[in-house]
């Protein structure tokens, strides 16, 4: 196995906490997109979603970006790895 210093883990451990906190699904998303940027330690993150049909993925939350809230990608336009590995699971949360 690996080891990792205590302190990689900080980000994460504080993200889940806040994650956990949060009152509504909207502040959910928020902090998840803050915990994973900051892990990543990345510029931006966003989160995206599928709609309830399954034919896009819709923009939910995002940090360090202010993306038009209706940002939206196709699914099943264009083949892609995420979206041939994806679409059937994501297809079965709304069944």
């Amino acid at each position: 196995l690996f080891s990792l210093s205590a302190g990689v883990w900080d980000p994460v451990v504080s993200g889940a906490r806040r994650l956990a906190s949060e009152p509504d699904l909207a502040s959910a998303r928020e902090a998840l997109c803050a915990a994973a940027r900051h892990t990543a330690d990345a510029h931006a993150t966003l989160l995206f979603e599928p709609n309830a049909e399954c034919t896009h993925l819709m923009l939910t939350a995002a940090n360090g970006y202010d993306a038009p809230r209706d940002l939206s990608l196709p699914l099943g336009a264009a083949t892609s790895g995420v979206s041939i590995a994806t679409l059937d699971d994501m297809k079965a949360l709304y069944d």
